[in-house]
């Protein structure tokens, strides 16, 4: 996603952090080869969508997963954690 490249994942938990389906690239369920050869295929078929799903990728990576929102992320956690 960093790269601004279309993604393909499994639809399980960290995945569907990262990706929007449709959106960003496509969630397909766990497990499912037919429907992941499928996305993989639509894909390949499809520049437009790579390049929306690639641009997407790239503007939520940025606008959400920074080194700096990262950091912060895990500051705020710690100190939750330690005022408890």
């Amino acid at each position: 996603m960093a790269s601004g490249r279309a993604c393909v994942a499994t639809d399980v938990a960290g995945s569907r952090d990262l990706l929007v389906n449709g959106q960003s690239g496509l969630l397909v369920p766990a497990g499912d080869a037919l429907a992941l050869g499928q996305a993989i295929d639509r894909l390949a078929k499809s520049p437009g969508d790579r390049r929306r799903f690639g641009h997407a990728a790239l503007t939520r990576v940025l606008e959400r997963f920074t080194i700096e929102h990262e950091v912060h992320a895990h500051e705020a956690m710690y100190a939750e954690a330690l005022s408890s």
